[in-house]
């Protein structure tokens, strides 16, 4: 079962780290 915990929290870094990529390569106000 740690496994499992230990893979969805990498999974879930992994897809922070795309997020926070985009934001800060394609700000999400280009209004501005």
């Amino acid at each position: 079962m740690d496994s499992t915990r230990r893979e969805r929290a990498t999974l879930a870094l992994a897809v922070w780290g795309v997020l926070v990529s985009q934001v800060l390569l394609y700000p999400a106000s280009p209004t501005s």
